[in-house]
């Protein structure tokens, strides 16, 4: 029965299954129910009404004095061995989880406590009694609840309430309301599914088996002798003349079917014939089966065990143990967890969670455990990543001896498994030491333990190179056995050996396993550095080994030892004289072809390696060296070979090595390789091959002929012709052309053939590596450039032997410009290409971008655009180049394996992208997507794409720039990131040549997963055009591109033709660099960690672990940067990099170039440093969290009054180090220099700080300013653009209060016009969107600003080439803490436009960084300045950061005259609840208060995520929690201050009421006597957002003030009401129902979740914005009159608008809505009009019912249409507007009324038939006609009839 009170409640289910324990739950209230007193008639239990005693004076079941209860008197006669006993007989069993609850009550009439008492309950069967739950207490405070646990019990027991009675004093006990709970077998009790338990506190979901003949204990095994510990753990204990086939269950309840979950545990099983223990599954319906068991002794050692349950039926799980007969019995079990998901494969281990069944066993005379540890650990010699992951989260067993005078040994023990015929041990190791690329001091050795005894199979002592490398053992057994791993470390030694990914693999031998095998994540591990191979042969062989098996032998040797003849080199290729070692083959006596092999050692790599060497054939034919690779033995076709052309010097060659795809797809990866170097010898010949100098480097070689010179001279050699000279390496300025070809700058690279200092023509001869074409014909292209025609000759020749050479090109002038010559080859046999400059005294030759690409020549080859493509019609140009095992197909609704099931552009199964899929390359190298050749891309080139990356195996994405041979990595990504489309973005930057864009991509197919890509778009990417003119404030480029100021001789091509990036010392800017010839004057420091020093490096030296891929300057590999060093990367080190001493200076800027990625914990800043120590340091710049694959460009403004340097510093802090680096450094003019580069003094100067001024009177400077003397003493500011000697304290600047006359002490901290400058406020925007100064015309958004009308502001430009999404960022500079009475940030913004985005304020703190968001808005927000006002408290050092994202192509935000005011802000109209309640007061008299509060509330489904201020969920609101012990008809008032009687016409608000349990809003407005007046009422839930109230206030005599009213509906959690920004005007209210959109949109809002894709905009026709509506509003029929209307020329076609009412309720009569809308222009599209209500909103639609609809042109004209609508719910009208295919004309809407009733009656509202309407208006015309004649006539008869009455 349930009791409207709800104080208690019985539901009795399942009645007539369990009618045992039916009958036993009782609330007394009738009779007992089978409930018996069986205690002493002295004292005993009696049925009785609770009004017997006035304590508690109420049962349990009613809450009154007449329900009944159970109760001992306690005034009846006790003494000792008395107690009262209800008894109940139970004849069934109960299920698992059955338990009696009941209700009791103790009350002490003596008010003794001292003495004890007892009430039991208590299970007897026959004699044996069991006490199940005991309380002892002296007396309740009230009514209190208490639980039993009885399970699963066998019938025929008795259940007792049993009161022992006190020795002193009378205790009344009272009894109600007994239940049984959860004993029918269908019942389940709540939360019977927490199965993962580690007993610590109960058994969780475990239940006992109490009809087993034994049950489980819960033990501390810190109180027990086997096995010992400090926590809890279930057991089954040894007792005497037990039966040996007695069991102990713990069960649990049923698991849902159709789940796929895995089960691990811990168990311990030792002791002498020791039973077993049992893990059963019962599938429902099903019998019970056997899934794993352990019998016998398991060794005192837990051990581990999990299991995978997938079963189509619910499923129950139960561990069984069973005694054996020996005197020790003890098993027992602990840490159950329960994951869904399969396990791990069996045997495998990877310590991500732990040992796994892997058990710690080291000898007792010199044992250590393994340790599990993860790349976080502290210590030394611990791997910084594990294997599984490849991160520092991840686990390993790790093993390190402890400092000891003797050999120390760790073991890792197996679980025992059955014999096995073969099996494979694989497993990773990790070995770390003092030294490095040697064997470890550690010994790992495997050993079988079986029934023969323990015997080692394998042993290995790792190699000390950083890496994780894999080991596979094979073995067997005849019987039961365990793996054992053992670590053993001699004596005195120092290492440390880590073991993860562990996986035994039974049945199958190491060589049978093919790649699908591997359970653990195919991770890509570092391959040991490349230098391990490298070898010139001075110090022997290095690491490379000579085959013993072969003819003859490789020899070391020198060429001061040879004997003559001789044709070979004298000298060595390294050291280039007689002392240099290389090596030669060593002759014999055979008289057959002879074999020699020198092979390097076995290493680990999956990916394509270059190895370059110097070789030397010798001159007969028979002679030859081949180069091969060797893969688990198994030795490849030649890679290269050359035979049959003798050299006459030392030759370079380069061969890329890689595995063949064949074999990656049969063999596991990592793959052990081997290069081989084979030579061959013939009989009879007195010369052999000799080879030096082998270098191996990463990734593919460059192709033969290729060459961009940027890196050096590639692979081609000078050869020294008899009074000849060489070629040398050269770049702008050094005696050649002023630029070189690749980069077009003084900085590139080109080779350069020069004779100036010869007094005669001269020859230089510079030859290329041999060449095999694969692809016949190629084209053979290279770049020249010739003084004049006096410089000389250059010819080109196909070389195929000493003397066998084709001339392929002879030219004498190249018009002083580079040129291209190009040629199409076809050659089968090799060739090398030969290129001669015959150079004359006058002048000089210069060669650049050489390339040899497959195909002919194109004569007049043309270059697509930056076309953007979507694959859905095509691949735009892109092609698969792909020559591996990889290809990029289009596909769609691809499988887990071939793609993704969705592209991104349609997101549906039909849309295309581009996938990868495997090939019958037979080569290991990535799929290749090449775009078109483009033509030139500008400084702001950018690739935007999607990708979709998912999958097990390995994978990985990048993205390449190609610039004729040259390649340059620009974007890269491994691993899985999910099913999904995610956004990928880099900067292209400038290139001034052809090049193209490739998608590189790999996969292993080992494993489900895909790599995609899709809609590819450039943005920005066109040179910027010429402009007819420059405003004053631009640079004018040579090509009449405007350019900023600031952006010139900052290392970036901005003009498009160099122009801002030349003369740059005319220009004013000396103090630059580039970082290509140094560190210029930037230095070291003398305070950063010792030893942290910025280094100088090139891309291609970095990359991919120290720095990025490309530079800034020359944007490729081959230029320089700067970097913090690598070797340093302990947290807390701190690396600085000093500029020269700057003299003091105002307005000085420093612009650099920095990149950023991965480095979340760490921080890199720019400061200005006044003293050496770098105490006082000014933090200028801070780069927070950056994720950019692009150089991001910065610049910072100071002024000091003191001698200062410029310090970046980079600080490491916890995780993996990113990749950080500096470029491209330039200080403006402004900037004066130190001449001498004095030293900063130790101790601070008496100094001042001026800054730059913000008052927009001041003129800009072009001159170096230098501040005046500063008069004041130490700890004083100078007042120094104050007239006279005006000092004040240090502590008033930055204080936000001017205190110097002139406001000086404020400048730089925030206040700024923008008239004269950004004052101190930075743009720090990662993208391409940026904050940009603006003077305002008729040209711009807005078209005015707000200081002047005429002056400037700073806004971001949503118009392309901006992307929606892009953010920027502007900040101010460090702000000192807010003091006690804060400051108010004050500013004016504009947002307007169909799609404008968000505009947010942060406070960011800086030590710690955090960001806190304080006020924002988004969308449209009419057309003119508003302001916007914060109060700020903060107490820490910190910066104002203004973000604002762009939402589409039509809406500029803007900013102006940002102002920072000392204490809160000033008062308005508005309250907005921010800084308090603007003196609102809670009425005292009501049932509840209204709450202030910020962001969300606390019941889910109901209340407002954000205030509507500021729209963040740091803003405040009002509201009225509601809950379930609410009433209908409870009150919470609160009312405002008193206003005057004249105060005030209108009062407006907005309101928040959504949920289903929504009460009433009442508004009231209240004379000062106290009397009331409602003017609004709302209710019943209203939607998930913000609505607008309006009423009238009554004309009043009196003060008066506002009321608001909430008023409850019930108990619920789903009715919070919140309401905010109320605010009182004096303009009348808007009419209900009517807006003319004159003063704003009253009720209306743009509100249309995520399908909305553009604005609704308030305008007129005098705008002098373009796609802005009609001319005229239909309200006043003028340019000046305001409507509505959507701007058609932004979005696509089909995207919607929505305008929303308010909320009306429904009306008997309907409503009538009547309007007037203007739709103009071809396939303007259409607009509609919906009803909605809030069941149908809930459910997902956002327009509702339509009920009108009009499409097409409806003319220039304004037309009206009116809509009967009679609605059953709540609702709102919806205006829905869909674009059509033009982007001309437009749709607006005004004059917009709804009223009660039907609408006026008329003609339908179908469109009109203009022909009708013509045949109808003639007719009405004749008719009239015809009327007019008639009366005319019977006129003049009338007259005629009259004048002759007359006369008669």
């Amino acid at each position: 029965m349930v009791l409207t009170d709800g104080r208690s409640q019985f539901i009795y289910s399942n009645c007539y299954k369990h009618i045992t324990f039916c009958k036993g739950s009782c609330d007394f209230e009738n009779h007992t129910c089978g409930w018996k007193d069986t205690s002493d008639v002295s004292y005993h239990w009696k049925w009785q009404m609770a009004n017997i005693t006035s304590i508690p004076g109420e049962d349990h079941t009613t809450g009154s004095s007449l329900g009944h209860v159970m109760h001992i008197d306690g005034n009846q006669e006790s003494g000792f061995f008395k107690k009262a006993d209800l008894e109940y007989a139970v004849d069934k069993p109960g299920a698992l989880g059955c338990q009696i609850g009941f209700w009791y009550h103790i009350y002490d009439k003596s008010g003794s406590s001292l003495s004890s008492s007892s009430l039991k309950v208590i299970i007897l069967r026959g004699t044996t009694e069991k006490t199940l739950l005991e309380i002892s207490k002296s007396q309740t405070t009230g009514w209190e609840n208490a639980t039993a646990f009885i399970g699963n019990q066998p019938g025929g027991y008795k259940l007792l309430f049993s009161f022992t009675p006190p020795f002193l004093g009378a205790r009344d006990i009272m009894l109600d309301d007994v239940r049984f709970e959860n004993c029918g077998e269908e019942d389940v009790p709540v939360g019977s599914n927490q199965l993962s338990c580690d007993f610590e506190k109960d058994t969780c979901s475990w239940y006992h088996d109490y009809s087993s003949s034994l049950l489980w204990e819960r033990i501390n095994g810190q109180f027990y002798e086997e096995p010992k510990g400090n926590g809890y753990y279930m057991i089954i204990r040894t007792k005497y003349n037990i039966d040996i086939s007695s069991a102990a269950r713990l069960i649990s309840f049923p698991r849902p079917a159709g789940q796929v979950i895995c089960v691990s545990f811990w168990y311990h099983i030792f002791g002498n014939s020791i039973g077993s223990l049992r893990f059963i599954a019962k599938p429902s319906g099903e019998p019970e089966t056997v899934v794993w068991m352990r019998s016998g002794t398991q060794g005192n050692k837990w051990r581990f065990a999990d299991l995978t349950f997938n079963s189509d039926k619910p499923i129950q799980v139960i561990f069984e143990a069973v005694v054996g007969d020996g005197p020790r019995k003890d098993i027992a079990i602990d840490d159950l967890t329960v994951f869904n998901g399969a396990c791990p494969p069996q045997g495998f281990c990877d310590f991500e969670t732990d040992f796994c069944g892997w058990v710690n066993y080291p000898p007792a005379e010199s044992g250590v455990d393994w340790d599990w540890l993860s790349g976080d650990s502290k210590g030394t010699f611990i791997p910084r990543r594990d294997h599984s992951t490849g991160t520092s989260l991840g686990h390993f067993a790790f093993f390190i001896p402890p400092e000891s005078n003797k050999e120390e040994i760790a073991q890792l023990q197996s679980e025992k498994m059955e014999a096995v015929d073969k099996a494979c041990l694989e497993f990773w190791h990790y070995t770390q030491g003092w030294s490095a690329n040697r064997p470890s001091v550690i010994t790992l050795t495997v050993f079988v333990n079986d029934t023969a005894g323990l015997r080692s199979v394998w042993n290995t002592s790792g190699y000390m190179n950083n890496t994780w490398i894999q080991d596979r053992v094979d073995y067997r057994s005849s019987g039961p056995h365990q793996i054992i791993l053992q670590a053993s470390c001699p004596a005195s030694k120092e290492g440390s050996f880590a073991l993860d990914d562990v996986h035994i693999i039974r049945n199958e031998s190491c060589h049978d396993i093919i790649l699908t095998t591997t359970p653990n994540p195919v991770t890509m591990t570092t391959a040991a550095p490349a230098s391990a191979m490298d070898c010139s042969f001075e110090q022997g062989l290095c690491s490379w080994v000579q085959e013993d098996s072969d003819d003859f032998n490789w020899s070391l040797t020198s060429g001061y030892h040879i004997d003559q003849p001789w044709d070979g080199p004298l000298y060595d290729h390294t050291v280039a004289n007689d002392r240099g070692f290389y090596m030669t083959v060593k002759l014999s006596d055979f008289t057959q072809t002879e074999v020699a092999q020198l092979i390097t050692p076995e290493y680990h790599s999956g990916t394509e390696m270059c190895v370059r060497f110097w070789y030397w054939l010798p001159a007969e034919s028979s002679n030859g060296l081949s180069i091969h690779l060797l893969l688990n033995g198994e030795e490849s076709e030649a890679l290269w070979e050359r035979s049959g052309v003798p050299s006459t010097d030392w030759e370079v060659a380069q061969v890329t090595v890689s595995s063949p795809a064949k074999f990656h797809m049969l063999k596991p990866v990592p793959v052990f390789h081997q290069v081989v170097f084979k030579a061959y010898h013939v009989p009879g010949m007195n010369t052999t091959v000799k080879i030096d100098d082998i270098y191996v480097s990463d990734g593919a070689c460059t192709p033969p002929a290729n060459c961009d010179f940027e890196s050096g001279q590639c692979s081609l050699v000078n050869i020294l012709k008899e009074n000849g000279h060489d070629w040398v390496m050269a770049n702008g300025g050094f005696q050649g052309p002023s630029t070189d070809h690749t980069t077009q700058t003084p900085e590139g690279w080109f080779l350069l053939s020069s004779a100036l200092h010869q007094n005669h023509s001269s020859l230089a001869h510079v030859v290329s590596q041999w060449i095999q074409l694969k692809d016949a014909p190629s084209c053979f292209t290279l770049w020249y450039h010739m003084d004049s025609s006096d410089s000389g000759t250059l010819r080109v020749y196909m070389r195929t032997g000493p003397s066998e050479e084709v001339l392929m090109n002879n030219s004498n002038s190249s018009g002083q410009r580079w040129r291209k010559f190009s040629q199409s080859v076809e050659r089968i046999k090799p060739f090398q290409l030969l290129i001669e400059a015959e150079t004359y005294n006058t002048g000089f030759i210069a060669i650049d971008d050489m390339s040899l690409t497959p195909g002919v020549c194109q004569g007049n080859e043309t270059s697509l655009g930056f076309v953007d493509c979507s694959l859905e019609n095509g691949t735009c140009g892109w092609e698969d180049n792909s020559v591996g095992q990889f290809q990029w197909v289009r596909g769609r609704n691809g499988t887990e394996d071939t793609g993704p099931s969705v592209d991104h552009t349609l997101g549906t199964e039909l849309g295309w992208y581009m996938s990868v899929e495997s090939a019958q390359g037979d080569q290991m190298s990535p799929a290749a997507l090449q775009s078109p050749t483009f033509r030139q891309a500008s400084t702001t080139c950018t690739l935007h794409f999607y990708y979709n990356m998912y999958g097990e195996d390995t994978e990985d994405l990048n993205v390449v720039l190609k610039e004729g041979a040259r390649t340059t990595t620009l974007w890269w990504l491994s691993g899985n990131h999910g099913d999904l489309w995610q956004h990928g973005e880099v900067t292209v930057g400038r290139i001034p040549l052809d090049f193209s864009i490739l998608f590189e991509a790999s996969r292993t197919f080992s494993k489900p997963g895909h790599i995609a890509i899709d809609d590819i778009a450039f943005a920005n990417c066109t040179l910027p055009e010429a402009q007819p003119s420059c405003p004053q404030s631009s640079f004018v480029c040579n090509n009449s591109v405007c350019v900023e100021y600031n952006q010139v001789c900052d290392f970036s091509d901005d003009c498009g033709d160099w122009s801002d990036e030349n003369n740059c010392e005319q220009q004013g800017v000396v103090e630059r660099c580039s970082f290509e010839q140094g560190l210029c004057s930037w230095a070291e420091s003398d305070v950063d960690t010792p030893g942290a020093e910025w280094t100088h490096h090139t891309g291609q030296e970095a990359w991919p672990k120290n720095g990025p891929p490309r530079d800034h300057t020359q944007n490729s590999a081959a230029g320089h940067y700067v970097i913090p060093g690598p070797h340093l990367t302990e947290k807390g080190q701190a690396y600085e990099i000093l500029s020269k001493t700057l003299l003091p200076s105002s307005n000085c800027t420093v612009r650099f170039f920095y990149f950023s990625l991965d480095i979340a914990t760490s921080r890199l800043t720019a400061r200005s440093r006044t003293l050496r120590s770098g105490s006082g340091d000014r933090l200028l710049w801070l780069r927070e969290n950056s994720q950019s694959y692009s150089w991001q460009r910065a610049e910072v403004t100071l002024t000091s009054s003191a001698s200062s340097k410029i310090v970046f510093r980079y600080e490491h802090e916890d995780g993996r180090r990113g990749l950080v680096a500096l470029d491209d450094i330039s200080f403006s003019k402004e900037c004066a220099f130190d001449p001498d580069n004095n030293e900063l003094p130790d101790t601070s100067p008496t100094s001042a700080v001026p800054t730059s001024s913000n008052t927009p009177t001041s003129p800009p400077s072009t001159s170096i300013s230098t501040p005046p003397v500063n008069p004041c003493q130490d700890k004083q500011f100078f007042c120094w653009r104050s007239d006279g000697k005006v000092c004040i304290p240090s502590t008033l600047k930055c204080d936000y209060h001017p205190d110097c006359p002139q406001g000086e002490d404020e400048d730089g901290c925030g206040p700024c016009t923008f008239e004269m400058d950004q004052c101190q406020w930075t743009d720090t925007s990662d993208g391409q969107s940026k904050w940009q100064r603006q003077k305002a015309n008729n040209n711009t958004e807005p078209p005015t600003d707000h200081t002047t009308e005429t002056g400037k502001y700073i806004y971001i430009k949503s118009s392309p080439p901006s992307v929606k999404g892009n953010m920027a960022q502007l900040k101010s500079s460090l702000l000192p803490p807010a003091g006690e009475k804060g400051y108010c940030v004050r500013f004016w913004y504009h947002m307007y436009g169909a799609t404008v985005g968000f505009l947010r304020m942060h406070v960011q703190t800086v030590d710690p960084f955090e960001k806190t968001l304080v006020w924002q808005k988004s969308g449209n927000q009419e057309d003119e300045w508003l302001l916007v006002q914060t109060h700020v408290m903060l107490q820490k050092v910190h910066q104002v950061v203004l973000e604002a994202t762009v939402g589409g192509e039509a809406g500029d935000i803007a900013i102006d005259d940002i102002s920072f005011i000392s204490g809160p802000c000033p008062a308005s109209d508005l309250c907005d609840f921010e800084e308090g309640s603007c003196n609102w007061q809670q009425q005292t008299s009501d049932d509840f208060d209204w709450v202030r509060q910020s962001g969300t509330t606390h019941n889910p489904n109901t209340g407002p995520d954000s205030d509507h201020t500021t729209n963040t969920p740091t803003g405040y609101y009002y509201y009225v929690p509601s809950s379930t012990a609410d009433r209908a008809g409870q009150t919470a008032t609160m009312f405002s201050p008193l206003y005057p009687a004249g105060k005030g016409s209108c009062l407006q608000l907005w309101y928040h009421m959504y949920g289903k349990g929504m009460g009433t809003l009442n508004i009231y407005q209240q004379s000062e006597d106290g009397k009331k007046a409602l003017i609004y009422s709302q209710t019943g839930d209203q939607g998930r957002l913000w609505r607008f109230a309006q009423a009238s206030l009554l004309p009043r005599i009196q003060t008066y003030r506002i009321v608001v009213e909430s008023v409850k509906a019930g108990p619920t959690r789903e009715g919070d009401m919140a309401f905010d920004d109320v605010q009182l005007t004096d303009s009348q209210c808007p009419a209900q129902g009517f807006c003319d959109f004159e003063n704003n949109m009253c009720s209306w809002s743009n509100v249309g979740g995520e399908v909305d894709q553009g604005d609704w905009l308030r305008s007129r026709g005098a705008s002098p914005n373009p796609n802005t509506g009609p001319s005229a509003d239909h309200t006043t029929n003028s340019t000046h009159g305001y409507y509505l209307y959507v701007d058609s020329s932004v979005g696509k076609w089909g995207d919607m608008s929505f305008l929303v009412s308010d909320v009306f309720h429904p009306s008997t009569r309907g409503h009538c809505l009547k309007f007037w809308y203007h739709m103009y222009g071809s396939h303007v599209g259409t607009l509609r009009v919906h009803i909605n209500d809030r069941k149908m909103h809930t459910g997902g639609s956002e327009e509702g019912i339509l009920k009108w609809i009009e499409s097409g042109n409806k003319g220039d004209k304004w037309q009206e249409a009116s809509v009967s609508i009679k609605h059953e719910e709540t609702f709102w009208f919806v205006f829905v507007y869909q674009r059509g295919m033009n982007t001309g004309g437009d749709v607006a809407l005004d004059d917009i009324t709804i009223f009660p009733g039907e609408c006026y009656s008329g003609p339908p509202t179908d469109p009109p038939d203009y022909s009708h309407e013509t045949s109808v208006g003639l007719a009405v015309g004749l008719t009239l006609l015809v009327g007019l004649i008639i009366s005319i006539l019977l006129f003049i008869l009338n007259r005629k009839h009259r004048t002759m009455y007359t006369e008669v």
